[in-house]
């Protein structure tokens, strides 16, 4: 990056908080980030947008290669880290050591998977539906990370109310507002995960928190399509998380932001969560007094975990009512881990995760 002429450089960082704004990355940490490397204090990403390009290339060539730097490094960060759906396999650690071998090799390129840029994320919109390998990174001394380049998209509507004068009223009915209907189509990276100190291997998809749950669980049956039979688990079954919730629920470090459970018999179900990330639900009156004269039987939790000073990692378990309805042997087969910002918080949850299930 730090190659690239002051106005090229200008361009690729818009680029790029047009990408942040398309992951709905969270805005208050990013314009922190802003300020600290010498922006005014922004409204929105947009702001920030505009400020930046009224720079002159000129006259703030130091400061646009500062912003261009910090930007860069956050928005690797969220690639990395940011709300991930994880699926665990456990397999011996030669079944690994061969799969590891084969993506660094590129023996598993087929048509549904080519060869892509493997140094850096590449975040240009893919041309079609074909997955492109993308950054290979070590972690850790025993978590590599193959992230598999991919798009999916999502709806969103905005409020137009320049329009309304456009559209004519009628005596009983007043158009008090106009929407538009945007597809988002999103560049994403997926990806496979070796952890060779618990034995997994991991199947993620990135952003779980920007896309509705039957747009996810295509992305994880297409991901899994691909690597099946490369890494000999048609047959192996993802780890039935569910047995985690009740550990964590038991487990006194971190705070419970949400669960849901029911009673022993069956007769009554809910669903409590925090106003807070400080708070914990455990600690809600109703919630103790229930405890007291039943045994719950939980299926579903949220939980943070105070890791370090600026990074308390979220893992959440949990199905819907519907799905607990069911079957009393419903199984959780993912985790959605949040707030993760750095290799240290993202091996934290995998073993958190090892630690109850």
């Amino acid at each position: 990056m730090s190659s690239l002429e002051t106005g090229q450089l200008k361009e690729e960082t818009i680029k790029s908080i047009k990408y942040l704004k398309a992951r709905q990355a969270g805005f208050k940490d990013f314009n922190i980030l802003m300020k600290a490397n010498g922006l005014s204090a922004s409204v929105g990403m947009d702001s920030v947008i505009n400020k930046l390009s009224r720079l002159d290339e000129t006259i703030d060539k130091k400061l646009i290669k500062k912003l261009a730097i910090a930007t860069d490094k956050y928005l690797n960060n969220h690639i990395l880290f940011a709300s991930k759906r994880i699926y665990i396999y456990k397999l011996d650690e030669d079944q690994l050591v061969n799969i590891k071998s084969g993506l660094e090799e590129g023996d598993y390129l087929s048509v549904e998977l080519e060869k892509g840029n493997e140094s850096s994320f590449d975040i240009t919109a893919p041309e079609n539906k074909i997955k492109k390998t993308s950054l290979k990174i070590d972690l850790s001394e025993t978590l590599k990370v193959f992230y598999i380049k991919g798009f999916r998209e999502y709806i969103n509507k905005e409020s137009m109310p320049s329009l309304i004068d456009e559209i004519d009223n009628e005596d009983t009915r007043e158009v008090i507002d106009v929407f538009k209907v945007i597809r988002n189509k999103v560049t994403v990276f997926d990806f496979i995960a070796l952890d060779l100190k618990n034995k997994a291997l991991i199947l993620g998809l990135d952003l779980e928190n920007s896309f509705i749950r039957a747009e996810m669980n295509k992305s994880y049956a297409q991901l899994f399509n691909i690597f099946r039979n490369h890494f000999n688990i048609t047959n192996v079954e993802p780890m039935d998380l569910r047995p985690c919730i009740t550990e964590m629920e038991q487990e006194k470090v971190g705070n419970i932001l949400k669960h849901r459970f029911s009673t022993d018999n069956g007769g009554y179900s809910h669903t409590s969560g925090s106003t807070s990330k400080n708070l914990d639900t455990r600690n809600d009156d109703f919630y103790i007094n229930g405890e007291k004269n039943s045994t719950l039987d939980y299926y579903g939790t949220i939980k943070r975990y105070p890791l370090i000073k600026n990074e308390e990692p979220i893992i959440s378990i949990e199905m819907s009512y519907r799905e607990y309805a069911r079957s009393a042997f419903s199984k959780i087969k993912y985790a959605v881990i949040t707030d993760v910002k750095t290799a240290k918080g993202f091996q934290f949850c995998i073993d958190k995760i090892f630690q109850h299930v």
